[in-house]
């Protein structure tokens, strides 16, 4: 736990307000897939079952427009909710991994401007006595790994919550 909130301690508020929006936007989209999912049943029920209403009376109360509906009629309007459903997921999907993705290359550059500050203000005796491959490592290898970190913990948080 220290050491997440030293990560947190890295940047400024702003990329501070990104990263919960970007969690905020994670746990919707993990929303908006249980919904996607969850329809799946409605759809097949409408499809199998002759008598929706008779053998469900409660739907009579929460839909009773579509209680004098023809079965083909109630069945389109169904395909078109689940369709316009998926539509919707995968457009907030795609979006959302987006503006991912662009959070994690803007952590990298500010990462990587840091580091090259940091490296600046050291002493000349300090890049003397340092090898030069571990300053391209830190550049090359390190802050990467940082990005992929950032993905895989949203990516982790996606999956762990759609196992329950």
């Amino acid at each position: 736990m220290k050491i997440l909130i030293n990560f947190f301690n890295l940047f400024e508020f702003k990329i501070k307000v990104r990263l919960v929006i970007i969690f905020i936007q994670i746990l919707f989209s993990s929303i908006i897939e249980t919904l996607s999912i969850g329809f799946i049943i409605p759809l097949l029920v409408v499809i199998l079952q002759n008598n929706l209403f008779e053998k469900f009376p409660i739907l009579t109360i929460y839909f009773p427009i579509l209680v004098n509906l023809p079965k083909e009629s109630i069945l389109k309007i169904v395909i078109f909710i689940f369709f316009l459903l998926f539509s919707i997921k995968t457009l907030l999907t795609t979006y959302f991994g987006w503006k991912q993705i662009s959070f994690g290359t803007k952590i990298q550059s500010i990462l990587s401007s840091r580091l090259y500050a940091m490296y600046l203000r050291m002493p000349y005796s300090h890049h003397l006595e340092i090898n030069s491959s571990t300053i391209i490592n830190n550049f090359n290898i390190e802050i990467p790994n940082v990005q992929a970190a950032i993905n895989s913990f949203s990516i982790g948080i996606i999956y762990n919550n759609h196992d329950n």
